[in-house]
This record gives C-alpha cells, sequence and structure tokens, in this order.
C-alpha cells in the first residue's frame, strides 16, 4: 500500500511514540532521538511512492541506535500481552467453536495497536466480536480440509491469546499450522525473542505445528528481506492467514506473489488510508480473501 496523504502525521506521531518510549529511562536522550526519528520521515516519505511500513522499519531502527535501546516497547509489550491474555478469556466463554467464529475473535484481538491506548481497547474488547464488514470466511473455510498446511502471519504480542483459540480450531479439524513471528524486535510485534520471556514455547502451544520466524525486524511481511526458512514456507503453504494492517500494507506490494494463492487478511481497519482502502469505516472488522483487496488498493 502507497503512502497516502494521512500517512506522513501519522509518521510523526510513531516517531514521538518511538521516542518516548525508547527514552523512558533516558529523558535527557529524547530530544535527539525524535530528531532522527522525524529526520528519517523528512527524507524517506514520498506521498503515493513509498511504503508506510517500510519508513516506519526504518525510523524504528534509527530509533533504537540512538536511543541505544534494543527493544523500546518491552515494558507495553509485556502489559500487552497480560491484558490480552484476560480479555480473550473472557471473549471465548461467548465464542463457539466453528472456525468462522474463532476466526472473529482472531480478528478482535487485532483492535491492539501501540499506537492505541490501553484501555480504549479493553473497553472495545469488552463488547465483544462485532460483525465483520469484509467477510470472506466461508471461502476461507471452504478450502481448509485435512493435512492443509496454514500458515498464520503475527502481529502484535497482545493478539496472541486471540490467535490459539484459532490454531487449536485449525489443529482439530486435521490442519498443520505454522505461526509465524518476527526474526527480531520489531516495535510491540510479536518477536521470536518474547517467545521465552512469556513462555511460549513450541512444545507448550497446543495446536500449532511450529513456530518459525521472518529472520528480519521489518514491520509487516516484507517478502524480500525474509529468511530462506520463512520464504520455503511462504511458497508450501495452502493457505495464509495475514493478521494485521502492516503485513497486508507490505504484502500488497507484492501482487504477483499473491494472485492465484488463498491468502487471507484478518485485521481492524485502524486508519483512514486503509479503510479507504478496505471500502469500510475505520475501526471495522475485516475478513478478506487477497484478490478482494488487491482489488480495491488505492494506488
Amino acid at each position: 500500500m502507497k503512502a497516502q496523504i494521512e500517512c506522513e502525521e501519522c509518521l510523526h506521531g510513531l516517531g514521538r511514540r518511538m521516542a518516548k518510549a525508547a527514552c523512558e529511562k533516558d529523558k535527557a536522550s529524547y530530544g535527539a532521538t525524535l530528531e532522527v526519528a522525524a529526520a528519517v520521515v523528512g527524507r524517506e516519505f514520498i506521498l503515493g511512492r513509498s511504503v508506510p511500513t517500510r519508513v516506519a522499519t526504518s525510523m524504528f531502527r534509527a530509533v533504537v541506535c540512538q536511543s541505544n535501546n534494543p527493544d523500546p516497547f518491552a515494558r507495553l509489550k509485556a502489559e500487552e500481552y497480560e491484558r490480552g491474555v484476560a480479555a480473550a478469556e473472557r471473549l471465548k466463554r461467548g465464542v463457539g467453536d466453528s472456525i468462522g467464529e474463532l476466526l472473529l475473535m482472531s480478528a478482535t484481538g487485532n483492535r491492539l495497536d501501540f499506537f492505541r491506548d490501553l484501555a480504549e481497547v479493553e473497553a472495545e474488547w469488552a463488547q465483544g466480536a462485532k460483525p465483520p464488514a469484509v467477510d470472506d470466511r466461508e471461502r476461507l473455510v471452504a478450502k481448509l480440509a485435512a493435512g492443509s498446511r496454514v500458515l498464520i502471519l503475527a502481529d502484535n504480542v497482545g493478539e496472541y491469546p486471540f490467535d490459539e483459540p484459532l490454531m487449536e480450531g485449525l489443529r482439530r479439524l486435521g490442519a498443520e499450522v505454522v505461526y509465524a513471528v518476527k526474526g527480531k524486535v520489531s516495535q510491540n510485534d510479536l518477536c521470536i525473542d518474547d517467545l521465552e520471556t512469556l513462555g511460549l514455547t513450541v512444545e507448550g502451544v497446543e495446536g500449532v505445528e511450529g513456530i518459525i520466524d521472518t529472520g528480519t525486524d521489518w514491520v509487516g511481511c516484507e517478502l524480500s528481506e525474509v529468511s530462506r526458512e520463512f520464504r520455503d514456507e511462504w511458497e508450501s503453504a495452502d493457505l495464509v492467514i495475514s493478521k494485521g494492517m502492516a503485513n497486508m500494507e507490505t504484502l500488497t506490494e507484492y501482487p504477483h506473489e499473491l494472485r492465484g494463492r488463498e491468502v487471507f487478511f484478518v485485521l481492524v481497519a485502524k486508519c483512514e488510508p486503509v479503510a479507504r482502502m478496505l471500502g469500510v469505516k475505520v475501526g471495522a472488522l475485516v475478513l478478506a480473501h487477497a484478490d478482494r483487496v488487491l482489488g480495491r488498493e488505492v494506488i
């Protein structure tokens, strides 16, 4: 997805949040770190040409380097995960065991993002899973079969508790489930190092065939930068479930990789450009096949 007019101010806002988080214990370095973040946006943002997630990746790397803080959102990630566990447990009580309902629960978890107030997100979670504005769940379920290999692209740390019931449900149907996390720290996304911190080992995750990582810290799923292991899994998967806006924003830059594939985007449209691209209102849940998304993309 190419940058839209709202993206420039949004990226500057992300830079401020990154700098504030990175300099929480060293406030004297905040000014210089903020300047570095703003400089990246000034250098790399080009309306209609740059990809917001790529700018965000460069900005995050610059903030980490300038602040000398390798994991600026470590504290936030721990809090998001703790609250996500509690919210998912409550929500699960009212959700059935069908794949369609479990997909909706997974999408509801995507209301979380590090630029959103946690209390606001929790209030939305408390309202339960609302009907999706775009709903291709029937097509997804129809493509599932015993032995299907399903690749799930993870998003934020706090979403994992919402994804776990879906993984268990897929496994009950006989599908092989592979859960892909980031290879290195990437904002508040679930990365390989977080698994040990949170106690999420492969052996301890029911219903997961394996956990792999992308091999990179790129925001979203930047296919030109992933590891060979991830590329092999991407190419061999029968069905891909891509969580969150950032994964969609990067993957739609590779239309030749999506066409003819069973790739589904599961997300909440949390900004105007993404909502406009999908033809929905901000805040809407979306479970869309890649073909539908590519047909609407704003160039």
